[in-house]
């Protein structure tokens, strides 16, 4: 065990922002945060670098407006020029999985990757506004697809907006920056929602 906390929508409010079937859900971008978070507790000196197999097994549902978490961390594992932790999200008692990876850690980022080639685009049907009155549930706080470029069977390409920090989302932050932007990676699996649409 790293850490176990009580949540709430007072501290969390940006979940009045996530809601599916009227219960405030953790968003899986804010649990891959707490996952990386969790990994690098017993890894001092490392950076975030991504994650593998990362799974969502049962949501973090806050039914009752509340409930408690604990991040579980294994040792960090030398892989090459990187390091492998074993990390899970649990229900407060440990015996509720909701969610497990292996956060990769590295010494030195490497540096980023060329722009992948671009793809043709033809004009996406929706406007931003009208895909999440339409398509997509995410209130406000969440509401991170800026326009739309267009899309093809190759993809979606979007503009989307950077997270504010930490405490602009949580009452009590556990940390002062974000290890990688949550509003960006749910921009993603938005987009990703998106495209299949």
């Amino acid at each position: 065990p790293v850490f176990e906390r009580k949540l709430t929508l007072e501290d969390l409010p940006f979940l009045r922002s996530h809601v599916i079937n009227g219960v405030p859900v953790l968003p899986f971008a804010v649990i891959a945060e707490w996952l990386a978070g969790a990994a690098l507790h017993g890894a001092p000196g490392l950076h975030f670098h991504g994650f593998d197999e990362l799974r969502i097994f049962k949501g973090v549902l806050l039914k009752d407006e509340s409930c408690t978490v604990e991040l579980r961390a294994g040792k960090a594992v030398r892989e090459g020029g990187f390091y492998r932790v074993p990390v899970e999200l649990r229900g407060g008692s440990g015996s509720l999985l909701h969610a497990r990876a292996d956060i990769i850690l590295a010494s030195r980022l490497p540096e980023a990757p060329a722009p992948s080639p671009e793809f043709a685009l033809l004009p996406y049907q929706r406007t931003a506004e009208r895909c999440y009155r339409e398509l997509l549930f995410h209130g406000p706080d969440l509401q991170s697809i800026l326009s739309i470029a267009g899309c093809s069977e190759a993809g979606i390409v979007v503009s989307a907006a950077a997270a504010l920090p930490p405490r602009s989302w949580l009452r009590r932050p556990w940390r002062d920056v974000w290890l990688s932007d949550p509003m960006a990676k749910d921009a993603a699996f938005q987009a990703m929602i998106l495209w299949t649409c």
